[in-house]
């Protein structure tokens, strides 16, 4: 959300204010991370394995045989770490353990440089470890199969958040494939560990709260926004500070959906009794198990058609030629069978969560009234207008976080019951879709449309997650 130049200063003067809020105790350091860049010009603080014919040390340049005039070199400092191994299958490591709060994050830099060809599948990773040696997550993997015969990646920014305090470890490693010919390289640089306070989310809600109740007086959208934010904080519907119940994470996500939506016609001067100049997009989500082909009409004129499946959303949008307007309704048909009307000329109310039948309206752009003008009501000062937009910020952070964090809790999985692999690694590949639109709309400034991908994204990792805990009939 794009704030006016004059309030700039009132901005950061809030956001500040946020900082304090969200973590108060923020370290911004690398306290626990002995020798992270290699500058010390060896690999001192540092865990190695080396097998026979491999090798692992600090480096100021590495020259790739046979790519020249490609080269590599330290992405901070001057050194960097460079890892060769030699026989197939037998990794060359290096690592270093930690301590790590919930909410800390460790980010780096890695580079392979493959000296092998299909179907020697030389490969190079970066894992993180728990303190059973268990990988929590690889963040970082290349190999020949992904950057082909004699391929390389560049130098690859990785990062992993994590979301239970213990002690961890962080594992560069790279290996032959098949044979032990033509050695393969990884370079890792720059690990940074940044330990701070829990970024809860259940915590990060109530820190909004905080943020928009001195405003709370001068717009009802705002009291309005707060409760609903108050109803998404319900100990019954939580696991706790990080985990949303299974059957009760969709409320949660819908509350602050309609919460954000709140504020966002508030900024956009759009009345809170429901009053509006016109709907110039809606978006729908069909619900219904049948696929079918829908095509959507204004005044008997076709405006798209949509192929359809259970869980499937299309934008209805206006264009110039409808006036910028999608007035006065829409009709839903499929095989010649009107489905539902929709009244978007906001005679009547309309709203997000609305249902139509098979369909259920996940946004709207709501236009502000004809005569352009924002009521008493409407009219807040330029603190709370930054306050709004830095809440909406914070409401899609946290519904992000939700969704990561179901996320990896689910890749960490392997299912009980071998049958239901194929569903399990469906449901992860929705949810990794879902969390990649949320991002991209998220970046259009399409809030209610990220919002609602990434509870799309919770959905189907918490699915992926039944999946894998079911047992097997047997």
């Amino acid at each position: 959300m794009k704030v006016l130049k004059q309030a700039n200063l009132v901005r950061i003067v809030i956001l500040a204010a946020m900082a304090v809020l969200v973590c108060p105790n923020a370290i911004l350091a690398r306290p626990e991370l002995v020798n992270p860049s290699f500058e010390t010009g060896d690999l001192s603080g540092w865990d190695t394995y080396i097998p026979e014919g491999g090798s692992a040390r600090a480096a100021l340049i590495y020259y790739p045989a046979w790519k020249k005039p490609l080269s590599y070199s330290a992405i901070d400092g001057d050194s960097f770490a460079l890892l060769k191994t030699d026989g197939a299958g037998s990794y060359t490591t290096l690592s270093q353990t930690f301590d790590a709060t919930a909410g800390s994050i460790i980010e780096g830099w890695a580079f392979f440089d493959a000296q092998d060809w299909s179907p020697y599948n030389d490969n190079a990773q970066v894992q993180i470890k728990d303190s059973g040696g268990v990988v929590v997550y690889t963040v970082f993997y290349a190999s020949v199969s992904t950057v082909g015969s004699n391929g390389e990646t560049p130098w690859t920014k990785w990062d992993y958040t994590f979301t239970k305090a213990g002690t961890y470890t962080v594992e560069a490693r790279v290996a032959n494939g098949i044979d032990d010919d033509f050695d393969s390289h990884m370079g890792l640089d720059g690990v940074v560990l940044t330990v701070q306070e829990p970024k809860e989310p259940k915590v990060l809600k109530q820190d909004i709260i905080n943020q928009l109740w001195m405003h709370a007086p001068e717009s009802k959208r705002i009291s309005k926004a707060i409760r609903e934010i108050e109803k998404s904080l319900e100990d019954k519907l939580w696991t706790d500070n990080f985990h949303l119940k299974s059957e009760g994470g969709k409320k949660v996500l819908d509350r602050e959906r309609r919460a954000a939506r709140e504020l966002i016609d508030l900024l956009k001067g759009i009345p809170d009794d429901g009053k509006c100049g016109g709907i110039s997009l809606i978006e729908l989500e069909y619900t219904d198990s049948l696929p079918i082909d829908v095509y959507v009409y204004l005044k008997n004129v076709l405006l798209g058609s949509f192929h359809v499946e259970e869980g499937d959303t299309f934008v209805v949008e206006a264009t110039e030629e409808t006036g910028g307007k999608l007035h006065p309704e829409i009709k839903l048909v499929s095989d010649g069978i009107e489905l539902t009307k929709i009244h978007t000329s906001c005679s009547k109310p309309i709203n997000i969560d609305d249902e139509h039948g098979d369909f259920i309206i996940v946004d709207l752009d709501k236009l502000p009234p004809k005569n352009g003008k924002k009521g008493k009501e409407h009219q807040i000062s330029e603190e709370a207008q930054v306050a709004v937009e830095i809440a909406i910020e914070q409401l899609l952070k946290v519904d992000r976080l939700l969704a990561e964090i179901q996320l990896k809790d689910a890749l960490l999985l392997v299912p009980a019951d071998p049958e239901r692999q194929d569903k399990f690694e469906r449901e992860i590949a929705k949810a990794e879709k879902e969390l990649a639109k949320g991002d991209e709309n998220r970046d259009d400034y399409k809030l209610g449309k990220a919002i609602h991908h990434y509870k799309k994204a919770w959905e189907h990792a918490t699915h992926a997650i039944k999946e894998a805990t079911e047992l097997p009939k047997s």
